[in-house]
């Protein structure tokens, strides 16, 4: 969803670009993430979020900020982390235990509402 007039009617139609350095990881009970954002707009990067996925039969688990999947919702409407940092991001949370088919998905949203593509990753 875009803003047509922008921040401040600057009119920024411009999507943020998103690199994943780090994909994310569990080691040790703790997930991680890392990477770079940049809005080449003029409204200027608003934030980089990432959803951790269990996909099940009946809908989703998404990772919530106390590093435990919350009840079954649909996946249409993810619940998502918001990483620390701006053009550089990153994301570390104790995660008490994920499936082994946990996926992740990160983007990059805009001050004008414009979002980046997402890149999907297995958490391993």
């Amino acid at each position: 969803m875009t803003d047509p007039a922008g921040v401040a009617g600057c009119g920024d139609s411009t999507a943020p670009t998103l690199g994943v350095e780090r994909a994310p990881t569990l080691a040790g009970g703790r997930l991680s993430t890392a990477g770079r954002a940049a809005d080449a707009g003029c409204s200027g990067l608003a934030r980089v979020q990432v959803a951790v996925t269990d996909r099940g039969d009946n809908g989703c688990r998404f990772l919530g900020p106390e590093g435990e999947l919350g009840p079954v919702s649909d996946c249409a409407h993810p619940y998502a982390l918001i990483a620390a940092g701006g053009t550089r991001w990153s994301l570390e949370l104790e995660a008490v235990r994920l499936p082994e088919d946990a996926e992740a998905a990160i983007w990059a949203l805009d001050r004008a509402g414009n979002t980046s593509s997402v890149r999907r990753f297995a958490v391993r």
